[in-house]
C-alpha cells in the first residue's frame, strides 16, 4: 500500500472509524519486515505492540489463559449422565400436582371469605410496609444529612 493510503487509515484508526478489515492492513503493514516510509515509522510500535499485547496476560490478572485438561474431561460425561439420571427419575415418578399440606396447617382458615375481607388485609398489609419504607427514608435522610456536615468539617480544614 502506498504511505497515503495507510496515513488515512491511521487517522481514521485514531477517530474510531476503522473497520476490522482496514485495522487487519494496518497490522499487516506494519508487522512486514522491510523498508517503511519514514513518516509512518513512528507508528510501527503501536501497531506491533497491539499484535504482541493480544496474547498477553497482565500480571495479577483474573483473566488467565484457558487450559483444557484432558483428566477433567470425565465429568461432562458426569454430567451428562446426571442429567439422564435425572430425566427418567422425573419420568417414572412425575409430580402429581396435588399440594401436599405443610406440617398439618390448614390453610383454609387463613382464606378471605369476601371480597372487602381480602381488601382489607391487603390493605393493612400494605400500610405496613408504607410505614417501614417512610421509616427508611427518614433515616437514610438522617445519615446523608450527617454525611454533608461532615464533608463541610473537612473541606474547612
Amino acid at each position: 500500500m502506498k504511505p497515503e493510503e495507510i496515513k488515512i487509515l491511521i487517522d481514521k484508526y485514531f477517530d474510531a472509524e476503522t473497520s476490522l478489515a482496514e485495522e487487519r492492513q494496518l497490522k499487516a503493514y506494519f508487522s512486514r519486515q522491510g523498508e517503511m516510509h519514514p513518516s509512518l515509522l513512528p507508528y510501527k510500535p503501536l501497531f506491533s505492540h497491539l499484535a504482541e499485547a493480544k496474547t498477553e496476560v497482565p500480571e495479577g490478572s483474573f483473566f488467565l489463559p484457558i487450559r483444557r485438561k484432558p483428566q477433567f474431561l470425565w465429568m461432562k460425561y458426569a454430567a451428562a449422565i446426571l442429567v439422564l439420571v435425572s430425566m427418567g427419575w422425573w419420568l417414572a415418578f412425575p409430580p402429581s400436582g396435588k399440594a401436599e399440606q405443610v406440617s398439618g396447617i390448614d390453610w383454609s382458615k387463613y382464606e378471605a371469605a369476601s371480597p372487602e375481607e381480602a381488601f382489607r388485609v391487603t390493605r393493612n398489609a400494605l400500610m405496613e410496609v408504607a410505614g417501614v419504607i417512610d421509616q427508611s427514608t427518614e433515616s437514610s435522610d438522617f445519615a446523608g444529612n450527617q454525611i454533608r456536615s461532615l464533608n463541610e468539617l473537612i473541606k474547612i480544614r
